[in-house]
């Protein structure tokens, strides 16, 4: 045994400094993500001790584990802590470096034992000053990076910038871990991990995807499930580039079927993987980009890393990242046009074990429905790999999707047991995220911002499930505006005023015979549920609604919707290529219009009304000539904006 003491001199030199930084680490708010991190740090690396390097006054301020704990005063250990030079695999150690950090580059010995002996470090310190400014936050992280010599497996910010500017920093170091990764430069190319890769209607994104997994060095498979958008023919096009790396591309299952069970596609990626033993497996979808924990490392030497390590299975932390403007993102480019992200918002967010390493015997997804494989021996990564995850693309993308293809795609039992529900409470909500209530990707600060929270426990601890707050959609876009303008609108005459101004502009000639019949009553409190009515009654005065049997059904929708909504022109100002393609307006919106998500007038917006009727968007049916048939008899709103 050898007692490492220090000279009393230098420690009493630095005390009081000491004692006055680490003041600010042991804040109630910050005990508590040190709690968080240390449990988990505890739980990840399977320690049995923990030694706690602080200064002495704040030990009673650390928080209880269920491991036996040592306190100590660095430097001066004292004579009741005795540190071998063997095996401390099992020991977590965290110090609570109170100093400022000087980039000095000196490993203390009783540091650089632990190190060696296998322990885990956890080193916990203060900035000098605040660091809301992102070149302040590199400059501390490199000062406190430079305090040792270790090389750190991962280091940046205990606390997310967004929550605070106290400047904790934080630096983990294992030997096991870095020399593992050192080792796992070159990959060899038979080995190269397989992403199973499950598409149905992703023609925006699969080829990104497909490019994003082949340049980190993995093989693909993919199963299709009957994509009606084109994404086979992508996917056949690159398997042709790329033979001897997209090992597979098939229709799953073998015929088209009216509903498909995610536990029926589970099944076959689990038959899929069980002819590649030896080789590290991803359970993927196509909206998903995986990341290495690892600076410099892609994602198979990381995955090569972990083997090396002796984990065979992968946790990822997930990011959803959201669309925070109006339009259509450039297609190729969402790995860099998305740029807004919340931490996981969901339990099943954070049981994500959807990489392992295959055994001979056929592992199990379906009792997790896919987020978690599970097998004898399984023995997780301590560091959570994280994904980027983009869901949702813009507002066209999230009524085809919730409000369209779910309802028709997946099997009414799995419906019913609450599954491919996500986002079903938010249907009347614009899908375009308000951005200041989102974390944002700075990819030169991004590992230092969000490096130690995404690898450890803290992202469950800053999740919106525990501390972090949720972000939130933009409302309508006409919502601010009107409502504010609806409450100041109280006198009866200028309400009358707008209404006979917005009933001319429809140019259908009765607006006097209407606006006569018209009464408000207190029922008809804002302005755009009185426009409603309005439009209602217009509808229902309207002649000749029969189809006559020498009219074609086509002919007579495009006639119906000319004489009733496109006879000002505003779809034509709206939208200029619809003049070039010499379509009628009602004609071009029957055709492509709805579909690609444009309004056909200035009052009536496609995606709200598919969002608000999902039976509609299900049925397939366009959502203007649905309510001129069908929703203004039956009290549906057809008044979505006012300007």
């Amino acid at each position: 045994m050898a007692k490492y003491r220090s000279i009393l001199a230098e420690a009493s030199l630095r005390r009081i400094e000491h004692s006055n930084m680490s003041m600010t680490i042991f804040e109630d708010k910050n005990i508590r993500a040190i709690e968080q991190i240390v449990g988990g740090l505890i739980k990840s690396f399977s320690s049995e001790r923990l030694v706690v390097f602080c200064d002495h006054i704040n030990s009673s301020a650390f928080p209880n584990f269920s491991i036996p704990t040592t306190f100590a005063v660095e430097p001066d250990l004292g004579d009741e802590v005795e540190l071998s030079r063997g095996d401390n695999g099992s020991t977590l150690v965290v110090q609570i470096a109170g100093n400022a950090p000087v980039g000095r580059k000196v490993t203390p010995k009783w540091m650089w034992d632990f190190y060696e002996g296998g322990a885990t470090i956890l080193r916990l310190g203060s900035a000098k000053e605040n660091i809301s400014n992102p070149f302040l936050r590199q400059e501390a992280l490199a000062a406190f990076d430079r305090d040792v010599s270790l090389p750190p497996i991962t280091s940046g910010l205990m606390v997310p910038p967004i929550y605070s500017v106290d400047g904790i920093l934080a630096g983990l170091y294992n030997k096991r871990i870095t020399d593992a990764s050192k080792k796992s430069v070159n990959t060899k190319s038979g080995r190269r991990p397989i992403a199973i890769l499950a598409v149905y209607n992703e023609r925006d994104v699969i080829e990104e995807a497909l490019r994003d997994l082949l340049d980190q060095e993995c093989d693909v498979i993919v199963l299709d499930n009957w994509s009606s958008d084109g994404s086979y023919e992508i996917v056949e096009g690159l398997q042709a580039k790329f033979p001897h790396r997209l090992l597979k591309v098939q229709r799953f299952p073998a015929k088209p079927t009216s509903k498909t069970s995610l536990t029926d596609l589970i099944a076959a990626k689990e038959e899929l993987a069980a002819g590649f033993q030896g080789r590290w497996i991803i359970n993927a979808d196509a909206d998903e980009f995986r990341r290495s924990p690892f600076e410099g490392l892609n994602l198979a030497q990381a995955l090569d890393c972990a083997e090396r390590y002796g984990a065979n299975r992968i946790n990822f932390t997930v990011l959803n990242f959201r669309p925070v403007e109006d339009g259509t993102p450039p297609v190729g480019e969402y790995r860099t046009h998305f740029r807004y992200f919340e931490l996981p918002d969901h339990p099943s967010y954070f049981v994500q074990g959807r990489a392992w390493l295959q055994p001979k015997k056929r592992i199990s997804l379906a009792k997790s429905a896919g987020h978690i494989a599970e097998f004898e021996g399984a023995v997780d990564f301590p560091l959570n790999f994280w994904m980027k995850h983009i869901p949702i693309r813009s507002q066209i993308h999230a009524a085809k999707k919730i409000s369209g293809e779910r309802a028709k795609r997946w099997s009414d039992e799995e419906l019913t047991k609450g599954w491919h529900t996500h986002y079903a409470e938010e249907r009347n909500q614009s899908y375009i995220w308000r951005s200041e209530t989102l974390h944002n990707f700075d990819s030169s600060t991004f590992k230092l911002d969000f490096g130690v929270t995404l690898s450890t426990a803290l992202a469950l601890y800053y999740s919106p499930i525990r501390n972090g707050y949720r972000s939130e959609m933009r409302r309508w876009m006409d919502y601010t505006e009107i409502e504010s303008l609806s409450r100041e609108v109280a006198d009866l005459s200028h309400r009358q005023s707008i209404l006979r101004d917005w009933i001319k502009s429809l140019d259908l000639g009765s607006e006097r015979e209407v606006l006569d019949g018209y009464r408000s009553s207190s029922e008809d409190y804002s302005l755009k549920a009185q426009l409603n009515n309005v439009l209602r009654e217009m509808i229902e005065r309207l002649p000749d609604k029969k189809r006559w049997p020498w009219i074609g059904r086509k002919a007579y929708h495009t006639q119906l919707l000319s004489r009733t909504f496109f006879r000002n022109g505003w779809y034509v100002a709206r939208y200029p290529d619809v003049a070039i393609s010499g379509m009628s307006p009602a004609a071009h919106y029957l055709a492509y219009g709805a579909q690609e998500g444009r309004d056909p007038t200035c009052y009536f917006n496609t995606l709200k009304y598919l969002s608000d009727y999902p039976d509609v968007a299900a049925s397939g049916m366009n959502p203007l000539l649905h309510f001129v048939l069908y929703g203004a008899r039956e009290g549906r709103s057809g008044v979505h904006k006012l300007i």
